[in-house]
């Protein structure tokens, strides 16, 4: 199969584990006779957004680079658009990503799309990691829209009046997801998925009632990456030393 991977965050080396979670999907498919393609969005002036260079790959990829006004989401989404498009793909994922996702899956709505999440970014507008006031948040964008979006602006109002935009602002304010409107952009994107993949339940639950088809797939590690030792030997006296990273 042609699959696609399309990702608007993408750096190599990677600035976190959605970068090496695709990094590592997109290696083993093409291992076992795919052709894969990833997609990126670049920005010159971010450390966060396509900083990689498509030859360091193990598999084809193709930088798309915005300059700041540039990225809007009919920018972007149209460019993806036009690159996918040229490349024919069988199916596609959107990975990585914030407030432009939506315009994404609505611009390659024409494929088999699954879509990657790869933190609490749909239920949680403010800093994606649904926890407040030190415990978890009981609410979810998607079912409390307005108090979410209070909550965003609210969390992000210093970022956003310095003007020093990271890449969750920066989405946050050229997708408008500020607005009323962008929770029906984001429903509307979720129908449009042939499936999506979350890491647990909890996500899932935030999502399943908008998405047809879900799956939960937590992050993997290469165990042969790591030697094991034998236990070491113990007295029934000894201190059981318990370390939890």
């Amino acid at each position: 199969m042609r699959l696609a991977f399309v990702d608007l965050v993408f750096s190599w080396p990677p600035n976190g584990g959605a970068d090496v979670d695709l990094f590592h999907t997109a290696k083993g498919l093409q291992a076992q006779g795919h052709d894969v393609h990833l997609f990126v969005s670049g920005l010159d002036t971010s450390w966060e957004r396509g900083a990689f260079d498509p030859d360091d790959l193990p598999f084809p990829a193709t930088r798309l680079t915005f300059e700041e006004r540039e990225l809007t989401p009919r920018v972007v989404s149209e460019a993806f658009r036009e690159a996918v498009d040229a490349w024919q793909p069988d199916g596609v994922f959107v990975c990585d990503g914030f407030f432009f996702k939506p315009a994404v899956i609505a611009a390659l709505a024409h494929y088999p799309v699954t879509a990657r999440f790869y933190a609490y970014e749909v239920a949680c507008m403010r800093d994606l990691l649904l926890f407040k006031d030190g415990a978890p948040c009981p609410c979810n964008y998607l079912d409390t829209p307005n108090e979410c979006r209070v909550c965003a602006v609210q969390g992000m109002g210093e970022s956003i009046r310095q003007g020093a935009l990271l890449t969750w602002p920066q989405e946050f304010m050229a997708s408008r997801a500020y607005l009323p409107g962008y929770h029906r952009r984001l429903v509307e994107s979720l129908g449009n998925l042939n499936s999506a993949i979350v890491y647990n339940e909890i996500q899932k639950k935030h999502i399943e009632a908008y998405v047809a088809d879900v799956h939960v797939l937590p992050g993997g590690v290469d165990a042969s990456a790591f030697e094991a030792y034998p236990p070491p030997t113990r007295a029934d006296g000894d201190k059981k030393v318990i370390l939890m990273s």
